[in-house]
């Protein structure tokens, strides 16, 4: 149809220049062959320019896709160049106007098998450009997708407090029969039987906590002695931060009601991190801010001499610290003196204190999230936005799960979010 106007347009101008009764028929011809030349030439371009466009998104997104298959264990070069396809023809939308054939996709690795280039070349034909001798603009996109070396800390934080014995509101199995279910699918993704998901080391602790903290073999160190099990907040110094214990040791409670289940620092050992998850139970009140200093704890290097074998790296460009906090309910428990209260100023001094907390977890260099499984009350979700790191666009990295599929799709999220840590580069 294009090229049947430029012929139209080029009979046009010569059945025009051919008029002899007035100059201004040689005078139009030759002012239209420009004029045809410039409005061909910008629709044209813009027609590349759109292809262009959408051929370089496609690239990145199947490089991308490619870069998470390679880590995931995937070597062979047929078997990636058909994922880079797949993922190419999903997002391409241009394919009726600029084919892309398979010999002008290209796939290759990269930085020593931790990145994928990926290339794509088309022509997009001309219309009225033809006009100037000029068939078709020749169009390419290139991509690099370079996974991040990097090592993974992460804490993962645990409500274990009766009302997880429950079912949600929404309905459904008891909770913490879910907690275990979607914790376990985020430590077998991030952990996978017999291999590692990426180019780095991945190390999880987990934190169980109620109206306090088991500590269990590391209780008397972090308490000065005064505790074999059991501790909970300090006051004045070291409430809001990571100060070492040596520094600020724990209070031992006067009640000594804890989870029965213990704090286990950083670990690579799959195993036993899922028998962690798996034995958790449910009982006690919700000292929620305990619980999320003991997350800070287990990844601030300060805190290495309690347990030189499962140290924390610093902070830096080579690893990635994380704190996963899990509560399903309102923060209503303080220690004064050892003594636990639950009055309305204990609730809001727990909410501050877990708030406090956060910032500090965030501000060195740790992104939190934060999953509210089950809330309702105005104070939980604030406090737990609150918390949650910033992501673009003005959200937080906080989730509000009504139910156990809710509850998984949360920690799905923040897996995949974690595994794909994958960049664009060039």
């Amino acid at each position: 149809m294009f090229n049947a106007s430029a012929r139209s347009l080029l009979a046009l101008t010569r059945t025009i220049a051919g008029d002899r009764r007035a100059s201004i028929g040689t005078t139009f011809a030759l002012a239209l062959v420009p004029m045809v030349m410039a409005t061909g030439a910008a629709v044209d371009w813009s027609r590349a320019v759109l292809v262009r466009a959408d051929l370089q998104q496609a690239v990145d997104a199947a490089a991308l896709a490619t870069a998470r298959a390679q880590a995931d264990g995937v070597a062979d070069r047929t078997r990636l160049a058909a994922i880079a396809r797949s993922s190419f023809d999903a997002n391409y939308r241009s394919a009726k106007v600029a084919e892309v054939s398979t010999s002008d996709l290209t796939v290759a690795t990269e930085a020593g098998g931790r990145g994928i280039g990926l290339t794509a070349s088309t022509m997009v034909e001309t219309t009225l450009t033809r006009v100037a001798g000029v068939d078709r603009f020749d169009v390419a996109a290139t991509a690099h997708a370079v996974i991040d070396k990097k090592d993974f800390e992460i804490s993962m934080m645990f409500d274990v407090t009766g009302s997880m014995a429950d079912a949600p509101k929404a309905g459904g199995p008891a909770k913490i029969s879910s907690l275990k279910t979607a914790a376990g699918d985020f430590v077998d993704t991030l952990m996978p039987k017999g291999g590692r998901f990426g180019s780095g080391k991945v190390r999880i602790a987990t934190v169980p906590f109620s109206q306090g903290v088991n500590a269990g073999a590391f209780a008397g160190n972090v308490s000065g002695g005064k505790s074999a099990s059991c501790v909970v907040e300090r006051e004045g110094m070291g409430a809001t931060d990571d100060l070492a214990p040596t520094a600020a040791p724990l209070v031992r409670p006067t009640d000594m009601a804890c989870p029965k289940n213990r704090i286990a620092p950083l670990s690579a050992d799959r195993t036993s991190v899922l028998a962690a998850v798996t034995g958790l139970s449910a009982t006690g009140a919700t000292a929620g801010h305990i619980g999320t200093a003991w997350a800070w704890y287990t990844l601030s290097p300060k805190w290495n001499s309690i347990w030189p074998g499962s140290a924390a790296a610093p902070a830096g460009d080579g690893v990635r610290k994380i704190a996963v906090l899990m509560t399903d309910g309102l923060y209503n428990t303080v220690y004064r003196s050892g003594h636990p209260a639950q009055d309305a100023l204990a609730r809001s001094q727990a909410n501050a204190r877990a708030v406090a907390l956060c910032q500090g977890m965030r501000k060195a260099g740790i992104a939190v999230y934060a999953i509210g499984f089950d809330v309702t009350d105005p104070q939980v979700k604030a406090t737990l936005s609150a918390c949650a790191s910033p992501l673009s666009g003005g959200a937080t990295a906080y989730f509000d799960a009504a139910d156990g599929a809710a509850l998984k799709a949360a920690y799905d999220e923040i897996a995949r979010q974690i595994r794909d840590n994958l960049r664009l580069a060039g």
